[in-house]
């Protein structure tokens, strides 16, 4: 018989036995478990939309679900140079988007793939993702005649040309309407003689529309202003908007390139500023001895198209206030918080040279000098003032 003490060691012997079955066995188990499966990023794109066409700049947008953090996610237009895309917000969990701009610019027309991949912070990389594309740009629209802001004959000479980078095909259509009328259409170019008389003596709008071989469309719209040319003297013909003008130089504002220029009219040299002005929005620029000073949104360094068709949905850009005289173009500052204090707003006298000189692209004679000479009063009283 065994006595208790017998049993009690039995019991011992019988637990440490199960406990080295036990550890024998989470030993065996940890040894046959397959190593956890890596996690690989996954991605979702947005934007652009496969099989689409694009143009010369793709906007990318893509969500990466990754459990480990993203040490960069990228995109690849054909062989061109691999860009890194932007995280949109620093703190996003397991699922953050990226965006970014793909320039294809460089691309003939026709089909590329954009490549599309993610890798984490353990070298660990997404599948990459394929999307076919299409690089096509809308057509061209480049009217010759009438131009922004010009004071048309009433026998309106029309010259519109319309190209497309298809190398296989041009334009498929293109059209002229004043006001809505729809009076010329053609396929590539438009260049006759119509009648505008209906529209004699008021501002008119001039719309332009061209589509391609693949459905592509473009649009453009601006103001012309049908005068009886013989009931004026025309001192110069300008390409846009008149802001100013004095005894030999014409400050005029092309609203096709969005550019500022000086005309010299006695030796037909012609001087650029360094803005790009999307819109007519608080401009207010005039000529002083030398150059011009003024006020205008400048989107310089902005994706602004040559046209006149995106009013109120161009980039404006920076509203700058500016000296710019022979080529050098600076802020100025002093000067002009001088000028401020002594006329006032800088627009004070946006009225005189609204007056002085013709909105239309073109000076009358018959009311130009008086009106000028006062302008040229004002000015002199204004650059008595300026140090």
């Amino acid at each position: 018989m065994m006595n208790s003490n017998t049993r009690i060691n039995h019991r011992r012997q019988l637990a440490k036995a199960a406990m080295a079955v036990l550890l024998l066995l989470g030993l065996v188990y940890i040894h046959v478990q397959p190593a956890r499966a890596a996690s690989v990023p996954r991605l979702v794109v947005t934007s652009p939309v496969a099989d689409s066409f694009v143009q010369d700049r793709i906007f990318v947008r893509v969500t990466v679900n990754s459990q480990v953090p993203i040490a960069e996610t990228k995109a690849t237009a054909a062989s061109l140079p691999t860009v890194s895309l932007t995280k949109q917000a620093s703190v996003c969990g397991s699922s953050c988007e990226y965006t970014g701009w793909v320039d294809v610019s460089s691309l003939p027309w026709g089909n590329f793939t954009l490549t599309l991949s993610a890798v984490d912070v353990d070298g660990i990389s997404s599948a990459p993702t394929a999307i076919a594309l299409k690089h096509n740009q809308n057509p061209v629209i480049n009217p010759a005649a009438p131009l922004p802001f010009e004071v048309a004959d009433p026998n309106l000479t029309v010259n519109v040309s319309c190209t497309d980078d298809n190398p296989g095909s041009g334009c498929s259509s293109l059209k002229l309407s004043i006001n809505g009328k729809l009076l010329l259409s053609g396929t590539n170019t438009l260049a006759e003689t119509i009648s505008a008389e209906q529209w004699l003596g008021q501002p008119a709008t001039v719309q332009l529309s061209a589509t391609d071989s693949s459905g592509l469309t473009s649009t453009q719209s601006y103001p012309i202003y049908v005068e009886n040319v013989s009931n004026l003297t025309t001192v110069s013909k300008e390409a846009g908007l008149v802001l100013d003008t004095d005894a030999s130089r014409t400050l005029l504002w092309n609203a096709y390139d969005h550019r500022l220029r000086i005309h010299h009219r006695d030796t037909n040299q012609v001087e650029t500023l360094p803005l790009l002005v999307a819109e007519q929005t608080q401009m207010n620029v005039r000529l002083i001895p030398g150059g011009a000073m003024g006020s205008a949104f400048d989107a310089t360094g902005l994706d602004l198209p040559d046209g006149y068709y995106r009013k109120g949905l161009d980039p404006l850009g920076t509203y700058s206030r500016f000296v710019w005289r022979n080529g050098h173009s600076g802020t100025r500052r002093a000067r002009l918080r001088k000028l401020r204090q002594t006329t006032g707003s800088p627009t004070a006298h946006r009225s005189w040279t609204a007056t002085c000189c013709s909105m239309h692209g073109m000076t009358n004679r018959r009311t130009a000098p008086s009106l000028l000479s006062i302008g040229m009063a004002l000015r002199r009283s204004l650059l008595a003032h300026l140090p």
